[in-house]
């Protein structure tokens, strides 16, 4: 669930970073910032949990009831997945026959480094890059989630196509070598393993081996981006710790540090979302990452993004905000059935991520949280139109012999 999520898996990584910043970069803690930096992380998680106190007052977060899937659905929801696959693969072909695998050509030429990683963005019309990008970050994970898990709950044709589908997703994640789209695609997988798996064993097994594949292909990819295509055992020995730890753990509290709370004119005069993407939505110009603004739209994480655009004042109103709206969000997914649950539950944690690594403020989250607010709603008429049966679900207790591929604890 997206609000758990946050406390679940951001927060730990987040206070996890604030103190290993202290062992591999000392320098951070030195200014008084830091002690800033820890304030406002506070007042957003104050405001945040504000919400989720309505949860745990009222009960709902231990049981809820959840519609059960009819079989005639399960052909609905199997078609729905053909149609989205079908549409993120004409997005994608189209891109792929306009800008082709250009870049895989230019490795090691005479291209610079930064030139060469907006190769296939930049220079593609914006018309065919958002399709592209909505398809391999939305419409192909939620297609091949939703086939899974019709598969994994035995519905005899849930596995048609999937295999030309995966074909061209990874086609697709791969194509402008950007480190984000295969990450993506990595989650998509090993989220399905682990969620669909009831031994403990299994599931400590598969993610370690999401972990070693993270660390492969972060390595690759972050040479590739650049125009680097030599690698050597040594080098990605080297490049480990950095990936994992860096990267992963690291990168946005570092970020957030650097480029924000050390920033002294951020705290009195905060930017209230002039340079935000998402102001876009009412008129504002779309500011890239190589224009003069492009410093108030970097990577910052979700409290180095809130600081940015609303000051130290605003850090308990919006997490009040954005608390409000995850509990919304949690409230309309977890009444899903379980094979529409499994994806959105991963949508969820994409968008957990995102703002992790990200920016609150940007387009990105807000469409996946307007999606996660307001698909559930179709889904729910329906169901109450047909008067589906319901099924209440402990999320303390363990799984039945019938919920035995589906039983989704709530803890991640």
């Amino acid at each position: 669930m997206v609000y758990n999520k946050v406390w679940r898996i951001l927060v730990p990584l987040y206070v996890a970073g604030m103190l290993s910043i202290v062992y591999w970069d000392p320098v951070y803690i030195a200014h008084e910032a830091y002690s800033l930096h820890v304030t406002a992380m506070i007042c957003f998680l104050t405001g945040f949990l504000l919400p989720g106190l309505f949860l745990i007052v009222s009960g709902r977060g231990r049981s809820w009831d959840r519609f059960e899937l009819p079989f005639r659905d399960g052909e609905s929801i199997r078609r729905f997945s053909n149609v989205m696959a079908f549409a993120a693969a004409v997005f994608s072909i189209i891109y792929m026959g306009f800008n082709g695998f250009e870049k895989f050509t230019l490795l090691n030429k005479n291209v610079d480094a930064l030139d060469f990683r907006f190769i296939g963005l930049e220079n593609v019309p914006a018309y065919l890059v958002f399709p592209m990008e909505g398809s391999r970050r939305l419409l192909f994970p939620l297609a091949i989630l939703l086939k899974l898990g019709l598969k994994a709950s035995g519905h005899p044709r849930a596995g048609e196509y999937l295999f030309p589908i995966i074909v061209i997703y990874f086609l697709i994640s791969i194509i402008n070598l950007d480190r984000g789209p295969v990450f993506v695609m990595i989650a998509v997988f090993g989220f399905a393993f682990i969620r669909l798996e009831r031994s403990l064993m299994r599931k400590a097994m598969i993610s370690l081996g999401i972990v070693t594949v993270v660390a492969l292909a972060g390595y690759v990819v972050n040479r590739l981006q650049y125009n680097n295509a030599s690698f050597s055992l040594a080098d990605f020995r080297d490049s480990l710790g950095p990936t994992l730890i860096n990267r992963i753990v690291l990168s946005p509290v570092k970020m957030a540090q650097g480029w924000i709370f050390n920033q002294s004119n951020l705290f009195e005069s905060p930017l209230m979302l002039e340079y935000a993407r998402i102001s876009v939505l009412w008129g504002g110009e779309y500011v890239s990452s190589r224009v003069t603004f492009s410093e108030y739209v970097a990577p910052v994480g979700l409290f180095g993004d809130t600081y940015r655009n609303f000051g130290f004042a605003g850090m308990f109103f919006y997490g009040a905000l954005v608390g409000t709206l995850f509990v919304a969000i949690q409230d309309r997914v977890k009444k899903l059935p379980l094979p529409l649950w499994l994806a959105f539950d991963f949508i969820g944690l994409v968008l957990v991520l995102y703002i992790y690594y990200g920016n609150v403020t940007s387009l990105g989250p807000f469409m996946i949280a307007m999606f996660l607010l307001f698909a559930p709603m179709l889904v729910s008429r329906r169901a109450e139109a047909q008067d589906w049966s319901m099924e209440t679900v402990d999320v303390s207790a363990p799984a039945t012999q019938g919920q035995a591929h589906f039983r989704i604890s709530e803890t991640a």
